[in-house]
Parts: C-alpha cells; structure tokens; sequence
C-alpha cells in the first residue's frame, strides 16, 4: 500500500512537471526553455524513482540510469550551442561609455580610487 509520503511526492512532482512544460511553452528567452526542460527530465526521473518504489519494480532503476544521462547530455548539448551561437547584449547603461578609455572628471588616468 502507499503511504502518505509517496501519495504526496507523486503529487509534487507532478505539479512540478506541469509548471516546467508551463515555463517551456512560454518562456521569454531560451535559456529559460533551457531550464525548464532540464527541471522537465529530473522531475521525470524523480517521479520515475518513485513509482518503482511504489510499484516495488527494480527494473525502472535503469530507465532511470537512461533519463538522467539524457537530460544530462541534452542540456549541455544546448548550452554549447547556445554559448557558440549567442551575440552579446551591448550594456546601454551610461557607465558603459567610461570603458572605452574615457575617464570620469574627478578621475586621472592610471589611479584606482
């Protein structure tokens, strides 16, 4: 029989899951479609370990083994080809303009305070 533990991490997980594809399907940028989908797989895995303990089935431990290095794999794959991929953002703040060799007016050349 299932206790209560399970009942309730069963249910977590699954609201956990719902939010990521909530957060894949309208993310704003795709680093976070990048985050939600890595938090997509450990929720499956996680909710994998735990209906094998529900289920008493050992077998679902090298689905596991399988999901993890999937999920792993995938997210760094996108993260390499994002970081290759991916033009900077010029800083529009004002500051910006003092790092091409512009000096502040209180501020000489070469001093650090």
């Amino acid at each position: 029989m299932m206790s209560a533990a399970l009942f309730v991490s069963i249910v977590l997980l699954g609201i956990c899951l719902v939010l990521a594809f909530l957060r894949l399907l309208w993310g704003p940028t795709s680093m976070d479609r990048l985050l939600a989908f890595d938090a997509i797989s450990v929720s499956a895995v996680a909710l994998t370990a735990v209906l094998a303990m529900v289920w008493s089935e050992p077998h679902f431990l090298e689905i596991i083994l399988v999901f993890s290095i999937l999920g792993f794999l995938s997210t760094t794959t996108v993260v390499l080809y994002l970081s290759r991929t991916h033009t900077p953002v010029r800083d529009p703040s004002p500051t910006s303009e003092n790092r091409k060799g512009k000096t502040l007016p209180n501020q000489e050349r070469g001093s650090l305070s």
